[in-house]
């Protein structure tokens, strides 16, 4: 035992105190930060060569509604990954590079549910 701040207190138990109340900080935070992304909503992925070999960072990723307004653009970085945050809906959504052939979805769309993030990766073939 040892005297903090005028108390006595066994040996370790600050420490568990210290942990046990970073632990519920650390979980308040989680739970601010998924709440965050239950509000929001639209695409998160990857975009890959055709062959699956490598990830092309630059692809322009447009969504667009059915009457033609371009909605969003992301581009992927440089590991190739992109997220795009969109109302919900259903888009037409284009993947374009310069290098290579241009990924449409049409006739179909993407649909993009209320407070969710769908998963939608791309594979782009060389021109």
């Amino acid at each position: 035992m040892h005297i903090n701040d005028g108390c006595l207190v066994k040996k370790g138990s600050l420490n568990r105190m210290m942990g046990k109340t970073l632990l519920l900080i650390c979980i308040a935070f989680h739970l601010q930060i998924v709440e965050a992304l239950a509000e929001d909503s639209g695409y998160v992925g990857q975009v890959w060569d055709k062959n699956v070999e490598y990830r092309i960072p630059g692809v322009q990723i447009t969504f667009e509604s059915p009457d033609g307004t371009i909605i969003e653009k992301d581009i992927s970085n440089d590991r190739g990954l992109y997220r795009i945050s969109v109302p919900p809906g259903r888009y037409y959504v284009t993947a374009e590079h310069p290098n290579f052939k241009k990924y449409t979805s049409r006739p179909g769309f993407f649909g993009v549910p209320e407070n969710r993030y769908q998963q939608g990766n791309f594979f782009l073939e060389k021109k």
